[in-house]
């Protein structure tokens, strides 16, 4: 299964996904504000999005990475802060 670095050229198939995320959490929000966060986090970089496919290409899933710093390692690492597979793709090992 490809998992890449999204892009602006993924927000029509990172927006359903993320509406997917929040309906899970029981926080829904209109699909064009979903959109504009998305696009913001790409645009500014201070996230990482990657996007997983499947072999015909449909978005499966995505995770989302903020950067911070490990003051205990001295070091950089990243917060894991939102993971989501859509229904149809659990346990076949997108996560």
């Amino acid at each position: 299964m490809p998992v890449v670095t999204a892009t602006v050229q993924e927000l029509d198939d990172l927006v359903p996904l993320f509406a997917g995320y929040l309906a899970f959490y029981q926080v829904p929000k209109p699909l064009e504000a979903v959109r504009e966060f998305l696009q913001t986090r790409l645009v500014k970089g201070d996230a990482q999005l990657f996007i997983a496919r499947d072999e015909r290409g449909e978005a499966q899933g995505f995770v989302q990475l903020y950067p911070l710093q490990a003051s205990l390692a001295l070091a950089s690492s990243w917060l894991l802060s939102d993971l989501y597979v859509a229904v149809n793709a659990r346990r076949q090992g997108v996560a």
